[in-house]
C-alpha cells in the first residue's frame, strides 16, 4: 500500500542500518565535556601603575580606560576598582551579542587607542577568558626542607608549560604562585647626594636607556628624528653600564659605581601556591572545547608522567584537579537515570500493550536517542550533562508517537483488518494530528533554545535534545515502527484474510484493555463533545 514502508523491508533495514552508523558515529566523535561551553562576554583590563595611589590611578589610569571603552558598541556594563598601584576595569557585553569574539576584538582596538596614560605605568593586560574553566591543574611541588628555590621551579613550570601547550587540542596554559622577579637598584644615599642626584633623577635615566623608549629627539632643517639608545636592558651588567653623571675631567659615574645591582623574586611576592602543604607552583591547562575530555586527559597524564621522571631531586608533579573524573562520574550518572527510564517506559508499555507491542514501540527509545545525538553533532553540540539531561526529559515525549502508531495498528489488526492495509489506514489518519502535537511541543521548548545570554547557552541543550528526540521520533514512528509492527503484531492466524473467530485478548499479549476505564472516558468525551462551551471553560478553570 502506498504511504508506508510496509512493503519495503529492505528499505526499512536501510534506514535502521543508517540510524546506527550516524547515532554511533556521533556517540563516539562528539566533543565531551562536563558543563555546556559559554562564550566569554566577561572581560577584564589590568593595568599597574607602581607608586601610585589609589586616587591617581583612579584619576590618571582608570577613568581613561573606562571613557574609551565606553564609546565600543555593545556594552551592557563596565566596573572598576582603583588600589594603590593597579587598576582593574571588568567589562561585561550585552547578553544577545551575535559574535562575541568581533565584540571582544572592538574592545582590544578602543584599548590600544588608550596612549595618554602616565608614564611609568605598564601595557594595560585585557583578558578575556575570565569565565573558562580549567580541564586540569598540576602542581609542582618543593620537596625540600630548606625554603623554596622559586628559580628552579619555575624552570620546570616554563618547561610543563611549553610541553602542554604543544599537546594537540590544547586552547590556553597558564602558571599560578609563581614570584615575578624583579631587578633592584639599591644606591648609596651619601655617593647620591655627593652627585647632587636624587632617586628620581636616577630612576628617570634608567628609565631613558631602556630602548622601548625614546631618548629624545634631533631637530634640524631637513626634519626631526627620535633618538633611541642602543641595547636593551636585558642583563645586571647593562644596567650597571648605565651612565648617571659625567665630571669636568670627563670621567663618568655608572650605575654600577654607587648602587647595588641585584636579581630576585619580588618581595612581598604578589601571588604565592601551597600544593598539599608545600610550596609550589600551578599549572593550568584547558583544552578546545571540540574535544572530547577523556582523550585530551589522557595525553595530558602522559605528557606529565614523562615530565615527572625527569624531575630534579627534591622536586615533585602531581595532578590536582582533573575534569575528566568529574565528567565521567556525571555523565555516568545520567546515562543510568536514561537506561532506568527507558526500563520503566518499557514495563509500562508491557502492561498497557503487551510484550510485542512494547517492544516494538520501547525499540524507538534507542533509535531515537541515536537519531538526536546525529543532529545534536551536525548542528555542532556537544556531549554534556545538560545534552544528556535534556534526553531523560524527552524520554517520555518521544514514546508517545510509538505508542499511538502502535497501539492503533494493534487494534486495527485485533478487528482483523489485513496487516498492509491497517498500517496504510493508521499513518492516513495519525499523521497529521501526530505532526500538530509534535509541532507545539518543538514550540514549547523554542524559547529555551532562543534564550539570550549565559542562560540560554548553558540550559540551551536541554531545549535541543528535546526537539531533536522528539522530530526523530516522529519520523521514525512512521516509518520504521509502522512498518515493523504491521509485520510483527499477529493474531492467532498467522494468514493475511480476516480470521472468522475473534481471538480472546490476554493482557501479556494485546495489553490491558480496562473495559471500566475505557466507559467512563468514552461517557466523558460523548458530555464534553456535546457542551463545548461548557467544556472550555471548564478547562480555563482548571
Amino acid at each position: 500500500m502506498k504511504g508506508s514502508l510496509y512493503n519495503y523491508p529492505r528499505l526499512v533495514a536501510l534506514l535502521l542500518i543508517l540510524i546506527f552508523a550516524l547515532g554511533s558515529n556521533a556517540l563516539v566523535n562528539m566533543p565531551q565535556l562536563e558543563d555546556p561551553h559559554m562564550s566569554n562576554s566577561v572581560s577584564s583590563i589590568i593595568t599597574h601603575y607602581p607608586g601610585a595611589s589609589a586616587e591617581r590611578v583612579e584619576a590618571l589610569v582608570t577613568e581613561k580606560i573606562e571613557l574609551k571603552m565606553r564609546e565600543a558598541p555593545d556594552i551592557k556594563r563596565i566596573t572598576s576598582t582603583s588600589r594603590p598601584g593597579i587598576s582593574v576595569v571588568v567589562i561585561d557585553l550585552i547578553d544577545d551579542v551575535a559574535d562575541v569574539e568581533s565584540g571582544n576584538s572592538r574592545l582590544r582596538d578602543k584599548l590600544g587607542e588608550v596612549t595618554n596614560l602616565p608614564p611609568g605605568t605598564s601595557t594595560p593586560s585585557f583578558d578575556d577568558t575570565i569565565m573558562y574553566a580549567y580541564t586540569a591543574i598540576i602542581g609542582i611541588m618543593w620537596e625540600g626542607e630548606e625554603d623554596p628555590n622559586y628559580a628552579i621551579l619555575g624552570r620546570q613550570a616554563n618547561e610543563l608549560d611549553v610541553l602542554l601547550k604543544n599537546l594537540t587540542g590544547t586552547d590556553k596554559v597558564k602558571i599560578y604562585g609563581l614570584p615575578q622577579e624583579e631587578i633592584s637598584v639599591t644606591f648609596d644615599d651619601a655617593a647620591l647626594a655627593a652627585l647632587n642626584l636624587s632617586p628620581q633623577d636616577v630612576a628617570g635615566r634608567i628609565f631613558m636607556a631602556d630602548p622601548k623608549n625614546t631618548a629624545g629627539t634631533l631637530t634640524g632643517e631637513s626634519g626631526r628624528f627620535v633618538v633611541e639608545l642602543d641595547g636593551t636592558l636585558d642583563s645586571l651588567e647593562r644596567i650597571r653600564s648605565i651612565p648617571l653623571a659625567f665630571s669636568d675631567e670627563g670621567s663618568v659615574t655608572r650605575v654600577g659605581d654607587i648602587a647595588e645591582v641585584t636579581r630576585a623574586f619580588a618581595n612581598p611576592p604578589r601571588s604565592l601556591a601551597m600544593v598539599n602543604g608545600k610550596p609550589g607552583v600551578m599549572i593550568a591547562a584547558r583544552m578546545q572545547e571540540d574535544m572530547r575530555v577523556a582523550i585530551w586527559t589522557a595525553d595530558m597524564k602522559a605528557r606529565v608522567a614523562d615530565f615527572s621522571a625527569l624531575l630534579p631531586a627534591g622536586v615533585s608533579a602531581e595532578i590536582i584537579f582533573d575534569q575528566s573524573v568529574y565528567t565521567d562520574e556525571r555523565l555516568s550518572g545520567l546515562m543510568g537515570n536514561l537506561i532506568i527510564g527507558a526500563i520503566i517506559v518499557l514495563l509500562v508499555l508491557l502492561v498497557t500493550l503487551g510484550w510485542k507491542a512494547s517492544i516494538i514501540a520501547g525499540s524507538i527509545l534507542p533509535l531515537a536517542t541515536l537519531s538526536a545525538l546525529a543532529i545534536l553533532y551536525a548542528s555542532g553540540f556537544r556531549v554534556q550533562q545538560i545534552v544528556v539531561t535534556g534526553l531523560i526529559v524527552g524520554l517520555g515525549i518521544m514514546v508517545d508517537n510509538a505508542i499511538v502508531v502502535t497501539d492503533s495498528i494493534q487494534t486495527e489488526l485485533l478487528k482483523g483488518v489485513r496487516r498492509a492495509v491497517a498500517v496504510s489506514k493508521t499513518i492516513r489518519r495519525l499523521w497529521l494530528p501526530l505532526l500538530g502535537s509534535t509541532t507545539t511541543t518543538v514550540i514549547a521548548f523554542m524559547p529555551i533554545l532562543l534564550m539570550p545570554g549565559h542562560a540560554g547557552e548553558f540550559v540551551g541543550g536541554i531545549a535541543a535534545a528535546v526537539i531533536a528526540s522528539i522530530i526523530a521520533s516522529y519520523v521514525i514512528a512512521f516509518t520504521i515502527t509502522s512498518a515493523i509492527a504491521g509485520r510483527v503484531l499477529k493474531l492467532g492466524d498467522d494468514s493475511q484474510t480476516e480470521p472468522k473467530d475473534k481471538p480472546t485478548r490476554k493482557w501479556w499479549r494485546e495489553g490491558l484493555e480496562g473495559r471500566a476505564i475505557s466507559t467512563w472516558f468514552k461517557a466523558t468525551l460523548e458530555s464534553a463533545l456535546q457542551t463545548p462551551a461548557r467544556t472550555m471553560l471548564s478547562a480555563m478553570v482548571l
